[in-house]
């Protein structure tokens, strides 16, 4: 008995070495660095990142000096900083968490065939990292991704990051841009004019003539010569504006309470650009929470819709916060308010 019973535990011991042996054959093959090589170390190298959906879609993020600019097929913006930055320290410190497991290998292959998005980081027209993303795991801690000449797809994270990562990856161009809209120094503006329809005794028009600032009220035609230390303290408000997100055309019409009804209108000149800012009332929304209710006909008093007219007369729309907008929209009379004598 106790000689069967040594009989049975070596034959199982075996069955142990064997199956242990094939595992790591397995993996060494499916962990090589052909396979999991998703991080790059230096990314002070990249200076192009090319993001393509199998739709067509697609967005080039460049660097150009100091600034990076991104680009689709029709239109072209500065980038916005953090956002570039979030993507090269994404890929940075990208890490393979596991391999798909072989029962939905196929699956996960058939889907990023249809739908994956291909992401290559370039130095010059050389590729430093090719890669295709596809969907998030069903926990939402890891994404799936296949190296381009790699065959194997992996479930990749970021150690201590707790989110998945494919919606880092977008072709929606109003993400990336900068959100700042006036690039020029405050000292290059020549002239501010603002219109209320419904309270017209608030508009006015601030001109500056050569090292005068000249204050128009609009409803009654005076002029009042300010003082430069008023005049550049308004004007210095547009240096550092920023928008809260910007929308497409279709976006922005759902979320106006009233299209024939604006709020407020301004025009900006500066000695390089000229644009215009119309401010529309805003419904409450969870928009800016990640919710979709496009229903609600309450009034956002903490953000409006703002259509901006560029100098070629192309639009754009964002959203804005009422309490920044609030610096760049005064009545006439608020700027009697700060005048020293």
């Amino acid at each position: 008995m106790k000689k069967k019973n040594l009989v049975i535990i070596f034959i199982l011991g075996l069955i142990v070495v064997v199956g242990v042996m094939f595992l790591l054959k397995d993996n060494k093959s499916t962990f090589s660095s052909k396979n999991t090589e998703f991080n790059l170390e230096d990314t002070s190298r990249v200076d192009l990142i090319v993001i393509k959906e199998r739709n067509g879609k697609e967005i080039s993020l460049k660097k150009q000096g100091d600034f990076w600019i991104v680009e689709n097929k029709s239109q072209s913006y500065i980038a916005h900083k953090k956002q570039v930055d979030l993507l090269l320290n994404t890929i940075n410190r990208v890490r393979v968490k596991a391999p798909v497991p072989k029962e939905g290998r196929r699956t996960i292959l058939a889907d990023m065939a249809s739908s994956a998005k291909e992401v290559i980081y370039y130095e010059g027209n050389k590729e430093l990292k090719h890669f295709f993303i596809g969907a998030d795991t069903p926990d939402n801690l890891g994404t799936h991704m296949l190296l381009k000449d790699g065959d194997e797809p992996f479930i990749v994270h970021i150690p201590g990051f707790f989110g998945y990562l494919s919606s880092r990856y977008t072709t929606d161009i109003n993400v990336w841009r900068s959100k700042y809209l006036f690039t020029e120094h405050p000292q290059k503006i020549s002239s501010i004019e603002i219109d209320y329809p419904s309270e017209k005794t608030k508009s006015f028009h601030l001109k500056k003539n050569q090292n005068k600032f000249l204050l128009t009220h609009k409803a009654t035609s005076k002029i009042t010569e300010m003082t430069p230390a008023v005049s550049k303290s308004y004007f210095a408000q547009f240096k550092d504006f920023a928008v809260l997100r910007f929308l497409s055309e279709k976006e922005a019409y759902a979320f106006i309470l009233d299209p024939t009804n604006f709020y407020a209108d301004l025009k900006y000149v500066a000695e390089k650009n000229a644009m215009g800012l119309r401010l529309y009332k805003m419904k409450q929304s969870g928009m800016l929470h990640g919710g979709e209710d496009l229903e609600s006909a309450e009034i956002d008093t903490e953000n409006f819709i703002i259509e901006i007219t560029n100098a070629d007369n192309s639009k754009d729309y964002a959203i804005g916060a009422s309490r920044r907008l609030a610096s760049l929209f005064p009545s006439y009379e608020g700027f009697f308010l700060n005048q020293q004598p």
